[in-house]
Formats: C-alpha cells, structure tokens, sequence
C-alpha cells in the first residue's frame, strides 16, 4: 500500500462495524464475530501487525473447525450417551480387543487407505461402543 494512503488514514477512528463488514465480505465470520475482543487483545499485549493477523487466521481456522466437527457430528446419527473410547477398557470385556488394538485403530491410517473394519462377535462384547468411540475420533 501507497505510504502516502496510510498516513490519510486514522486508525484510532475506523469503525469496528466496517471491519467486520469487511471480514464478512471475504468470508470470514469467524473473525468478524470475535474482531472486537481479537482488536482489544492485541492493543493490550501491544503485538505487532503479524501476530494480529495470525490472531484473525487462527480464529476463523478454529470457528471453521468446530464448525465442521458440529456438521459431521450431526451427520453421524449416533446414539445417545456416546463414549469415547478413553473410556473405553478392553480388559473389562470378554471381547478379545487389547489395549494396543484399540490404540492402533485410534491412529485411523485405515481410513487413509480406505479400509475397512469388521467388528464380529455375540451381543453385548461392545462392538458399537468401539464403532461409535472410531467414528468420534474420526470427526
């Protein structure tokens, strides 16, 4: 930007309202809805106009992000009173899964090759609860 264009410019006096204005006009209504307080932090800590920046990405990273998780969440149709699988003990079942399985399937590198998982066994070994425990560590 021209120098000659910032010095016109009072920053003390631009509207907050504008700014989210703006923030909105290029999709960010994350940052736009936390601008007042992100502004307020960053005259208080006195950062400089990178960290401000990184203040207003991180958020509407964030907002964006629990976004999603809400949407897929939603989208899931799981049951009531979902567990993760932290509360999940394998020694507590008769089900033959160990620790270390679970572990493994919570690193969900099958979903990166597509692959599938078959949870087998009578009535009652919780074959839903590692189901439902994968699809949240999923979202």
């Amino acid at each position: 930007m021209n120098r000659e264009i910032t010095r016109n410019i009072d920053t003390n006096h631009i509207p907050v309202q504008r700014l989210c204005s703006l923030l909105e006009t290029f999709a960010l209504k994350h940052s736009s809805k936390q601008l007042a307080d992100l502004l307020e932090k960053a005259e208080n800590e006195e950062v400089s106009y990178r960290q401000f920046l990184l203040y207003v990405l991180e958020t509407e990273v964030r907002g964006r992000n629990e976004r999603r998780r809400k949407r897929n969440y939603s989208a899931a149709h799981f049951p009531p009173n979902v567990h993760p699988l932290e509360e999940f003990n394998a020694a507590e079942l008769e089900s033959g899964i160990t620790e270390g399985q679970i572990k493994q399937l919570k690193e969900l590198t099958w979903l990166d090759t597509c692959g599938n998982i078959v949870l087998a066994g009578p009535p009652g070994l919780g074959k839903t609860m590692i189901a439902v425990g994968l699809g949240l560590e999923a979202i």
